[in-house]
């Protein structure tokens, strides 16, 4: 973050590389396939689509009503506590801190072929499992945790080819309960990614402060990132080979 360049383009000697950093806050993964397409067809001297200027979501943004945004997550998130992790204030004896990493190996198709039975999205049966496993291990039919979201479906136009930061973290607040099944399940938590659509460009620190979760305390101690960026374009090997 101390580097004063926010974006760098470079040679390498033989001209044959081209590397490109740019730092994170400035874009994000949508962003990257639609910059990286601008930057080939300059290269093939061809006249690039001009995008809307980010501004324009930043002016969406600020002209929503405050007031409905805050009653939306007080009465989403109404009877949620601090979280204090799955084993809430027990001390866990663990000398390995290292991060873990588990690669799951499941078939896609079969996992499509799951969602579509459902008339559900694939992000919507992440969810469900995560929110599954977090009702497992915490032993709470009330459920938070974090949800990446990409910023794409906001009304406005053109939006598609902002080249911008638009990702935000919301909570997602789910009550699993016992008796209903599990296409009732999926599609609750279908309603409620649809129901956040318009909200989920709010600050996650508005939300803790309206909901009085404050100082170190946290409204939600994992997150769920499914990532839906649209098909990337071709890269410089592909396009000229």
């Amino acid at each position: 973050v101390g580097d004063q360049q926010w974006l760098r383009c470079g040679l390498q000697e033989d001209g044959l590389v081209m590397i490109l950093t740019i730092h994170h806050v400035l874009y994000d993964g949508w962003s990257l396939g639609t910059l990286l397409n601008d930057l080939f067809d300059c290269y093939d001297g061809i006249s690039i689509t001009k995008s809307i200027p980010f501004k324009r979501v930043v002016e969406y943004i600020e002209s929503q009503d405050q007031e409905a945004t805050r009653e939306y997550w007080t009465h989403y998130l109404e009877g949620v506590e601090a979280d204090n992790g799955l084993f809430g204030n027990q001390s866990v004896s663990n000398t390995d801190s290292s991060p873990i990493k588990q690669v799951i190996d499941v078939d896609m198709n079969q996992l499509k072929l799951a969602a579509s039975k459902s008339k559900v999205t694939l992000a919507t049966l992440t969810k469900a499992a995560w929110a599954l496993t977090l009702r497992t291990y915490s032993q709470k039919n009330k459920i938070v945790f974090g949800n990446v979201v990409s910023g794409r479906d906001l009304p406005v136009e053109g939006i598609e080819g902002v080249i911008g930061m638009l990702i935000n973290t919301i909570p997602f607040k789910i009550d699993i309960e016992p008796s209903q099944s599990l296409k009732e399940f999926l599609d609750q938590v279908q309603q409620h990614q649809i129901d956040s659509l318009p909200y989920c460009q709010t600050d996650l620190i508005d939300i803790q402060k309206w909901v009085g979760i404050q100082g170190q305390d946290k409204l939600f101690n994992s997150t769920s990132v499914y990532e839906n960026l649209p098909e990337q374009h071709m890269t410089l090997e592909h396009k000229y080979e």
